[in-house]
């Protein structure tokens, strides 16, 4: 990821500033509905990104991928 894009995905998570499925704003990570390796033009679409949370509920782990990183949502 170049640091641009890191700087795109801070900008979301500022704007998007709670979790979408548990209203943590905690622990706060950028998720893509339709995964980047499959589509990369849509990797920095905000309307692709969801903000999800690895706080104590591990939303992003459980929600956005199914309780398993190497799956894929």
């Amino acid at each position: 990821m170049t640091k641009f894009n890191k700087y795109l995905l801070d900008i979301f998570i500022e704007k998007h500033n709670k979790c979408a499925a548990c209203g943590s704003n905690i622990r706060l990570q950028v998720h893509h509905k339709k995964p980047f390796h499959d589509y990369p033009e849509l990797e920095l679409d905000f309307k692709n990104l969801i903000t999800l949370c690895m706080s104590e509920k591990e939303c992003h782990l459980k929600i956005g991928h199914g309780g398993s990183f190497s799956k894929w949502n």
